[in-house]
């Protein structure tokens, strides 16, 4: 367990930002402190290097950003904005890649407090083909290396055929995840069967963004044009969603309407399984599994769109590892002397960890959960929301220190939620 500190910021978060749980009194609340610096540091600068240099600046899906941008600075131009091929591909492995990471580097440190990765499991990680190599030189002949990174993730990952995994998911949801849990002993598996009386326990509304051109992106685009600040607390048409890997497109239509943490988990394990398989649009159909059900396989199970919005400006978006990924530019000039004369950046995070989104929607203000069971859930909630940014707790004394080393035992909160949750002979909890 990490012990808290004073609450000064590290030059790196200072850089990168963060986000924080504040459970001061009396208003607890979660704020997020990721510096504005794409606006600043991109202005004025040439339109042709604008995704290089936000690729730069967004080192973490460095790919996700430069294409995305590429998109948007194309869209501004009046241009036709789509993925190429190569893009595609890209962007397919950068993405199976980070959901690799998660699982294997992060799940062990955040959900089980691991201080130091063992040796022989980065020995097993790096032994997948799909890490083995730049994107640039792998997005080249993507099936030459998917389909040994196939072979490994049914040994490591899923310790079964992908497509029997997955079938067994879109028909099973989480009882299948369970059974599956149960009778396989890879890591994933093991971490999820680690956390399911808690992650299973607390279901939560989910209000999906799904992008698609129309007002509510228009209006989301006005705001980022207007309103400073906006890019860290969006909304879309006027509400508080969420994003990830549960939110694609192909999805969004047989989505539970009150998800658990758990299922959320699990699906990030689904999109893994389907970003690794043929490209297909749609799976093989099975009993009970109509091929709208199935969904798309492959390349095809990542979305994106770009739109001119005129007066030299465009927007345009990318489901990548985290959920949704969007940018905006305008630009001053045409052709090749075009400049950069704004440019916004709306990542997951800023959705998942808006001051009134799901993350704190979850921890503030259900009634349904006593103090104690908010505390034991933010290990819980940083794997499966997974910020690009630091997740940092702030306690009533000022001391600080990462969400998923926050002890469940500490004194908090009879200020985290008034009336009702301030005392167990009105909320038992018994985690």
């Amino acid at each position: 367990m990490t012990s808290m500190t004073a609450p000064v910021m590290s030059e790196v978060d200072r850089l990168t930002g963060r986000v924080v749980l504040h459970l001061d009194a009396p208003a607890p609340r979660l704020s997020n402190e990721r510096p504005e610096l794409v606006n600043a540091l991109t202005r004025g600068k040439p339109a042709s290097t604008l995704p290089t240099l936000v690729s730069a600046l967004f080192s973490l899906c460095g790919h996700a950003h430069q294409i995305t941008s590429a998109l948007a600075v194309r869209a501004a131009q009046g241009e036709a904005a789509a993925l190429s091929g190569r893009d595609a591909a890209a962007l397919q492995l950068e993405t199976l890649r980070e959901h690799l990471r998660r699982l294997w580097l992060d799940w062990p440190r955040v959900l089980r407090g691991e201080a130091s990765i063992p040796v022989d499991r980065l020995q097993s990680l790096h032994g997948c083909p799909a890490l083995q190599g730049p994107l640039s030189r792998l997005a080249v002949e993507p099936e030459a290396v998917l389909a040994p990174t196939r072979d490994w993730l049914e040994t490591h990952v899923f310790g079964e055929p992908l497509t029997v995994w997955l079938l067994h998911w879109l028909r099973g949801g989480e009882a299948a995840l369970a059974d599956w849990c149960h009778r396989t002993d890879t890591l994933p598996a093991r971490l999820l069967r680690d956390v399911r009386a808690a992650a299973q326990a607390v279901r939560h509304p989910l209000r999906a963004l799904v992008v698609t051109e129309g007002e509510a992106l228009r209006g989301l685009v006005q705001r980022l044009a207007s309103q400073p600040g906006h890019a860290r607390v969006p909304a879309w048409d006027g509400v508080p969603v969420e994003t990830g890997p549960w939110c694609r497109t192909h999805e969004t239509d047989r989505l539970p309407e009150s998800p658990t943490l758990w299922w959320r988990m699990g699906a990030r394990l689904a999109d893994l399984a389907r970003l690794a398989l043929p490209d297909e649009p749609a799976l093989p159909v099975s009993p009970g599994l109509s091929a709208f059900a199935a969904g798309p396989a492959g390349r095809y199970g990542l979305q994106s769109g770009a739109v001119s919005l005129g007066d030299h400006a465009g927007v345009a978006w990318v489901e990548m590892a985290r959920g949704t990924l969007l940018h905006w530019v305008a630009l001053e000039g045409e052709g090749p002397r075009a400049t950069v004369r704004a440019c916004q950046v709306v990542a997951p995070t800023e959705w998942n960890f808006h001051p009134q989104g799901p993350v704190a929607s979850l921890l503030l203000h259900d009634p349904s959960l006593c103090d104690r069971t908010r505390l034991a859930l933010l290990p819980t909630v940083s794997a499966a929301y997974d910020p690009c940014v630091p997740f940092a707790v702030m306690s009533p004394d000022g001391s600080v220190c990462p969400a998923a080393d926050f002890p469940a035992t500490a004194p908090l909160v009879q200020t985290v939620q008034p009336g009702p949750l301030q005392g167990p002979e009105e909320s038992p909890c018994t985690n």
